[in-house]
Formats: structure tokens, C-alpha cells, sequence
């Protein structure tokens, strides 16, 4: 059964509700704005409020809902449970489904998607090839664009710019005039309700205040409070001191530049082994068994030799 009629209004057409649809739209009732009925399925629970409009090729369908102001315009789709609201734009290829929301005066176009939970708002573009996903938030004046990817409860804002390749998420909070652009990978894993876990079940370690103890297989020096690492005997580490890494690979992969810590049982080269103190914030991906930190402290602990473990 169809849900809906047109009644010509100047170039566009104001759909009327011939039959109840969801919970707050009544027979009668009047909705927004359609081009033709290819803007609105006759199936389902979408519906087009009284000055919000569907125009171009686009489609809302599903259970999708397009409210106050907004705007869906091109070959744009919003579907399932996204919801579209204030004044806000879904132009282009854009796509915005599964529970997302547009709100405010964010624009999505291009061929760009939103879509799990994730919500875009405030005066947020996300353009492009970009995706915005899981649980992910931009807002702002933020920029997503080309095909970045922000997702996981990753929270980009202010004037912050999300370009090339780049990938944002965890818990990472990019803002202000921060620009992550191509190659670069963003992840901050304080507060991230997973890491707990990861550190837990793969170390067998929790932090307390976010700082936490792992070790790493060194090689001795003649002088006994210092190390250097296995595999660049120019990198020193020192009893008491904070080393930090002097080339940084952010990428989520496990074999990159940084410092690596794990389990005593982890290591098979070098000679000796000490304890350092890792700050949460420091981490920047857990993966095959160690973690890879930006920096570390060297416990004063002198060290454990291979012939005394």
C-alpha cells in the first residue's frame, strides 16, 4: 500500500501521508518536498518532514528520515535509520545509512559516506571519497575529504583537516587546525574501552593512572646502566632515563619505526633484559604480541642478563 501522495507546489511537489507512517506522522498529514516519487520509496518508514525536501535523482528510503530543513539533493541516498536534520546538505553520490545523522549545517557530497553510528554536524564537511564511520564524530568547521577515513570512536573537530589517505580512530581527538593528510595514521587508545582488555589478556598487565610496566630484550654496554638497541647500536637506552623514539611510524601495522615492549617470554635477540614504564598515551598500536610506543622510561633495575633468567 502506498504511503503517500504529490500535490503540485509550484516546481516541486508536497507529499501527503494517505496512511500512518512510524510513530509520529499520521494519515493526512502533510510532509516536505519531493521532485518526483522516485525521491521517496512508497515502502517502509522514511519519511520527508514539512520543510525538508528530496530533490534531484536522490533517494530516501528504509527507515530514513529527512527533518526540519535539510536538504538531499543530486544522486544522494540516506537509507535504514539515518537521519538527516536542521539545515543540513546530502548532495552528490553521497551516501548516509545505518544510524548515522547529518544535523546543523554539515554538508556530505561527493561520493562520500556516513554511515554506522557515526554523526557529522555543526558547519562539518565530509566530501570526496571519504567515510565516516562506526562510532566516529566530526564537527566543527572540520573538514573530511579525498579518502580519508575516520571511524571507531574517533572524534574530529574544530578546524581540524582529514585528508589524502589518512585514517583516524580509537579514541583519537583531532582539532583545532591540526591537518592529517596522506600516509598519516591517527589512533589514540586513552580512554578506549578496548585497550584495557588488550593490555589485560595479551600482557597480563593493567595500568594504574595509565602507566604501566613490559620489558624488552637489549644489548649490555661496559657500562652497566646502559643499553643499546638490538637492532641499531647507535639508539641508547639508560637506567632512569626516558628514551624516545626518534623516527615515528604511526601506521596500524606491527613492524615499524618506534619502540617495541612485550612479555619477558616475547624476545629471543639480545642479551639482557629490562623492565620500562609505559604511559597509555604513548602507545600507538597493539599488535602481534608487543606493543609499539613513542616512548618509554628505563626502570632502574640493572638489568637481567641472559644467563640470570
Amino acid at each position: 500500500m502506498i504511503k503517500y501522495k504529490m500535490i503540485k507546489c509550484e516546481n516541486l511537489f508536497r507529499i501527503k501521508a494517505l496512511r500512518d507512517v512510524g510513530e509520529d506522522v499520521k494519515k493526512g498529514d502533510l510532509g516536505g518536498l519531493v521532485e518526483n516519487e522516485n525521491n521517496l520509496s512508497q515502502d517502509g518508514g522514511a519519511w520527508i518532514y514539512r520543510h525538508a525536501s528530496a530533490q534531484g535523482n536522490s533517494r530516501v528510503l528504509g527507515d530514513a528520515r529527512v527533518t526540519e530543513f535539510a536538504l538531499v539533493t543530486g544522486g544522494a541516498w540516506v537509507l535504514d535509520n539515518a537521519v538527516i536534520s536542521g539545515k543540513a546538505r546530502v548532495a552528490g553520490d553521497a551516501a548516509v545509512f545505518g544510524n548515522a545523522s547529518v544535523s546543523d549545517s554539515a554538508w556530505v557530497s561527493g561520493e562520500a559516506r556516513v554511515t554506522g553510528n557515526a554523526v557529522v554536524f555543526g558547519k562539518a564537511r565530509v566530501a570526496g571519497d571519504a567515510w565516516v564511520y562506526d562510532d566516529a564524530c566530526v564537527s566543527g568547521s572540520a573538514i573530511v575529504t579525498e579518502f580519508a577515513r575516520v571511524f571507531g570512536n574517533a572524534y574530529v573537530h574544530g578546524c581540524a583537516e582529514v585528508k589524502g589517505n589518512a585514517h583516524v580512530h580509537g579514541c583519537a581527538h583531532i582539532s583545532e587546525e591540526i591537518i592529517v593528510k596522506k600516509g598519516e595514521y591517527k589512533e589514540d587508545l586513552t580512554n578506549n574501552r578496548n585497550y584495557l582488555s588488550l593490555l589485560r589478556n595479551e600482557f597480563s598487565v593493567s595500568p594504574v593512572k595509565d602507566v604501566f610496566i613490559l620489558y624488552k630484550k637489549v644489548n649490555s654496554t661496559s657500562d652497566e646502566s646502559v643499553y643499546t638497541s638490538c637492532f641499531d647500536q647507535d639508539f641508547i637506552y639508560e637506567d632512569g632515563k626516558t628514551a624516545v623514539a626518534e623516527k615515528i611510524d604511526v601506521r596500524m601495522v606491527s613492524c615499524a619505526s618506534g619502540l617495541h615492549v612485550s612479555t619477558p617470554e616475547y624476545w629471543h635477540v639480545g642479551d639482557t633484559l629490562i623492565a620500562v614504564e609505559i604511559n597509555v598515551k604513548d602507545i600507538i598500536t597493539i599488535q602481534d604480541g608487543k606493543i609499539r610506543v613513542s616512548k618509554l622510561k628505563v626502570i632502574n633495575n640493572q638489568g637481567v642478563r641472559n644467563e640470570q633468567v
